[in-house]
């Protein structure tokens, strides 16, 4: 085996033969009992190895299930309360907000129709100079 060979192999699958092909693995390990620049490149890859495993979180199993218990209640306890659609739509089911809803949109409606339904509303006197008095205005006010 040439030293770019096993610089490859030794690129793909990393320091521990185990993970290599099993007649690569082999000559690799003849190539290091011979090999002082291969044995080099072996232990400078071996270490690289450990100080990534040693940079990995170690996460303690006790507090991984209590996390993942707190964040199942949690869920339970969010799913317990409807969605803000479907509270809207409950507020709005009830005959109190749909009449309130129905008398505010008549209300402006009514307003809106008295604004701009009548032609003559920007006249403030009519043919014979007398005060303009609607009859829109005399059957809302009386």
């Amino acid at each position: 085996m040439k030293i770019t060979q096993f610089q490859t192999l030794l690129d793909r699958f990393g320091s521990d033969f185990g993970a290599w092909p099993p007649a690569e693995a082999e000559r690799a390990r003849r190539l290091l009992a011979t090999s002082q620049d291969a044995r080099r490149r072996h232990d400078t890859l071996a270490g690289i190895e450990s100080w990534l495993d040693a940079s990995r979180p170690r996460v303690d199993q006790h507090q991984a299930r209590a996390l993942v218990r707190q964040t199942l209640a949690e869920i339970a306890r969010i799913g317990a309360r409807p969605v803000f659609l479907d509270r809207l739509w409950a507020a709005f089911a009830s005959p109190l907000p749909r009449a309130a809803f129905a008398l505010c949109l008549t209300a402006i409606g009514f307003a809106f129709g008295l604004a701009v339904g009548n032609p003559r509303a920007d006249r403030s006197a009519d043919m014979q100079g007398g005060p303009l008095v609607s009859a829109i205005a005399d059957d809302v006010l009386f």
